[in-house]
């Protein structure tokens, strides 16, 4: 009776008994198991490289080709990532207004605009005469 009980035990056990992985069913010995469930499986979860969520491995390929590197939580579905960047709120983008060298996030731009609007108009002022100097100097130019 004890040594049934061990031979049950040990089938049990037995890294060398052909099974099969509870996730995608690929066939292999039990001793390879945790391997395979660690690096082999494609339907463990892993890590994006670029947004840091979680994927099953076999979709993980795709959903990187379509993810967006600044971590905005977008895809960029029906888009490349170049026409998901113009859009992207997390996209670092330059103050328009000549003189001004804010950079930001798309998404704190408004922010940036309704907070300094006394600095761009000062700015705007400073542009407009440098650009009616020369202005002045070129019709000078034209009429001599």
């Amino acid at each position: 009776v004890v040594v049934l009980y061990d031979l049950v035990l040990h089938l049990t056990r037995c890294e060398w008994e052909d099974i099969e992985c509870a996730r995608c069913g690929a066939s292999m010995k039990r001793q390879d198991e945790k391997r395979h469930q660690k690096r082999e499986c494609p339907e463990r979860n892993v890590e994006c490289s670029i947004c840091g969520g979680e994927f099953k491995a076999s979709l993980c390929g795709s959903h990187e080709a379509l993810c967006c590197s600044n971590k905005c939580g977008g895809r960029t579905m029906g888009q490349s990532l170049e026409e998901h960047r113009v859009v992207c709120p997390k996209e670092i983008i330059l103050c328009e207004y000549h003189g001004c060298s804010t950079s930001l996030e798309r998404q704190k731009y408004s922010h940036h605009l309704d907070n300094n609007v006394s600095q761009h108009l000062i700015l705007m002022d400073r542009y407009n005469k440098q650009l009616l100097a020369k202005n002045q100097k070129l019709t000078k130019q034209l009429v001599y």
